[in-house]
């Protein structure tokens, strides 16, 4: 726990340069954060304090073009390729960015398998995703990674071990260098930010790939989306609220 006061300093004062320094550490790894202000939060503002925050703008981050090739020939060489994407696929997600992620899917012919934290930027006017994975998630993304020869986690510090497939290659992008195999060994580690490491490997793709595995993950998809879409119609003569 960072403390409010040091030498040289008042408490109202230290602690509005802390939460000014986490604010900009927060923003730049994207995620919430909290500063425990204890009494000082029952303290008056010093002399002179303002509210401007100057908000850093985003940086990107890239694997070097080294790296970047041999990512490319290892996926050139990959029959049955799945991505597994989480919260990094935000800023490549939205909907200005969407094509990113549906274009790398397309060019490896893979099937998209997205974490919980980002169901909200892969799945919408997405052909190529099959689901979730995971303790709630559905059996088409849980085959689609089982099934591939080669898995690419896009931004995803995904936890659950046992849903990883045993014998793939495994591949990671990630921009925080501390998440790079902690759930699984890898074939390659690249540290960058999905977007930028996307656009710098898309030329660099055959696109020329059977398109067998992917289709065979969506006839999956379709079939376990139905059964689910079934559970939530209610049936004829039951009373019961319906949970859907």
């Amino acid at each position: 726990m960072q403390p409010l006061c040091g030498a040289g300093f008042d408490a109202g004062t230290n602690a509005a340069r802390i939460a000014d320094r986490d604010a900009h550490r927060h923003s730049e790894e994207r995620r919430l954060g909290h500063c425990r202000a204890g009494d000082s939060a029952l303290k008056s503002a010093p002399a002179g304090a303002d509210t401007v925050w100057a908000q850093p703008a985003a940086s990107a981050v890239g694997p070097g073009e080294d790296e970047i090739a041999q990512l490319a020939e290892l996926l050139n060489r990959a029959a049955a390729v799945t991505l597994l994407c989480g919260s990094g696929c935000a800023t490549a997600a939205t909907p200005q960015r969407h094509d990113d992620v549906v274009a790398l899917a397309d060019a490896l012919a893979a099937p998209v398998v997205h974490a919980l934290r980002r169901k909200e930027h892969l799945e919408w006017d997405n052909p190529f995703d099959v689901g979730m994975t995971g303790l709630i998630g559905c059996s088409s993304g849980y085959h689609a990674m089982l099934s591939c020869d080669t898995l690419v986690m896009l931004g995803t510090d995904f936890p659950y071990r046992h849903f990883y497939p045993a014998r793939a290659r495994a591949v990671q992008m990630d921009r925080r260098p501390e998440a790079l195999g902690r759930r699984t060994r890898l074939d390659r580690a690249l540290v960058g930010d999905v977007r930028s490491t996307i656009k710098a490997l898309l030329p660099r793709l055959s696109g020329a790939k059977d398109r067998r595995f992917l289709d065979a993950a969506k006839r999956h998809y379709a079939a376990a989306r139905a059964g689910l879409d079934d559970l939530a119609i209610p049936r004829p003569g039951d009373k019961r609220i319906h949970p859907q």
